[in-house]
């Protein structure tokens, strides 16, 4: 099916869908929700890529089915949303694929809060976050948290979550991730609308694919499979909301990264996010985000030889090139509502990107270190966004946006630039 027929077909059963509404306004509301999505994008780089530019018009459609209630101090979330990603120039690059969401929360007694969630994700990897090369890349991924809170309503009170993550990726299988962590905390709220949070949380990652390279000394070298990745946030967060006007989230932290096995790309650094949102009047707004952390998932320790021969036997060095990364980014968004109906939206990006090899040279005989070399390369990466937004109804939402997009190169990844038109329309049941 063609995106010109799959957008006729979209258009008949929201046509469908719209008599249906309209027909159903008058009977009671339900926890139930349905809400069915088109989202067209023409990409001047679609593959993010400066070496094979060129444009291409995507289509994603999309059908969520939603489930919200509340029964006394319990609150129940589902959500299932399939989406159906169509490429007009690329057909390679289509995919299915799905969002499933789960939610529960309660009160318990007077003092306990429980919150689970549960999340399963699969979707195609973004091409701006894959490295040197392009390819399709389906990724599924699940997440399951569970936060637990005593003394609800008193100004000092204990928290703990745990969470399990898994990732599986279906061409690059070294990426697989699977995680199991879990935070203490305790919480002090002077007020209802401020509170400051000091926790402790560790993290297990478990990289069965990944390739690692094991020095035991004495020239014994050897290449083995699986790794294992102990991570430590000693962590403050606050969050404070001055009604009507603005909001702040921060969340500063000291972060100990250790690889088992490849401990060149350890990480000791400062993590953390900063989000304030400010609405000065009705009509505008403003959010700005800031966020530091490291992602040492994209790269790799690997190994080169150089061994020559003499008459005292095989002499010659080992080398081992290791890669680290680490980004820092800023969000600003101004939002003006022209009509009640009617917005428009600018947002900016930057995002630093610190990149670094180090490459040590490694004696046969002994073992010993005899030499390294310390490598960067910081990239960057910008883009400004502007749209408009119209709710046409209650039920009704569609908008249109334009973007412009730079990366610069990096160590471990290409530069590319374009922009991009975005046009959409969501059309709701609830």
């Amino acid at each position: 099916m063609t995106i010109r027929e799959s957008s006729y077909f979209f258009i008949l059963n929201v046509a469908a869908i719209g008599c249906m509404f309209f027909s159903e306004s008058a009977r009671a509301e339900t926890p139930l929700s349905l809400a069915v999505s088109e989202n067209l994008t023409y990409d001047s780089n679609i593959l993010r890529n400066n070496d094979n530019k060129y444009r291409d018009l995507v289509s994603a459609t999309g059908v969520q089915l939603g489930f919200a209630k509340q029964y006394g101090r319990q609150t129940y979330k589902a959500s299932g949303t399939v989406v159906a990603t169509r490429y007009k120039n690329s057909d390679f690059y289509n995919n299915d694929g799905y969002n499933l969401a789960l939610g529960f929360s309660s009160q318990i007694a007077s003092n306990w809060l429980v919150d689970i969630d549960h999340n399963r994700v699969r979707q195609l990897q973004s091409f701006q976050d894959q490295g040197l090369n392009r390819y399709k890349e389906p990724v599924e991924s699940q997440d399951t948290k569970i936060f637990v809170q005593y003394g609800l309503y008193s100004r000092w009170s204990l928290n703990a979550d745990v969470n399990q993550s898994k990732i599986n990726y279906k061409v690059l299988r070294s990426n697989d991730r699977s995680s199991q962590g879990a935070k203490a905390g305790v919480r002090y709220s002077p007020t209802d609308l401020l509170y400051f949070d000091l926790g402790y949380r560790k993290t297990k990652s478990e990289l069965p694919n990944y390739k690692v390279i094991r020095n035991s000394g004495g020239g014994q070298i050897s290449e083995a499979v699986g790794e294992d990745v102990q991570r430590q946030d000693l962590e403050f967060s606050t969050r404070w909301t001055v009604t009507g006007y603005s909001s702040l989230d921060a969340r500063l932290a000291w972060t100990q990264e250790h690889y088992d096995t490849d401990r060149l790309r350890n990480f000791n650094g400062i993590t953390g996010r900063l989000g304030w949102n400010y609405t000065p009047s009705g009509k505008m707004s403003y959010t700005v985000a800031i966020d530091r952390d490291t992602n040492n998932s994209g790269g790799n320790t690997s190994l080169s030889y150089n061994i020559a021969p003499d008459l005292s036997g095989f002499t010659g060095n080992i080398g081992f090139n290791s890669q680290r990364r680490a980004t820092t980014g800023l969000l600003v968004r101004a939002t003006y509502g022209l009509t009640s109906k009617i917005s428009v939206t600018a947002t900016g990006v930057y995002r630093r990107i610190e990149e670094e090899s180090e490459s040590i040279s490694t004696e046969i005989n002994g073992g010993e270190v005899n030499s390294a070399n310390n490598r960067g390369l910081n990239g960057s990466y910008r883009s400004v966004n502007i749209g408009v937004g119209y709710q046409l109804f209650r039920s009704t939402r569609v908008g249109c946006s334009w973007e412009t997009y730079a990366r610069s190169a990096s160590l471990f990844s290409r530069d590319f630039s374009g922009d991009s038109v975005n046009c959409n329309a969501m059309f709701t049941i609830d």
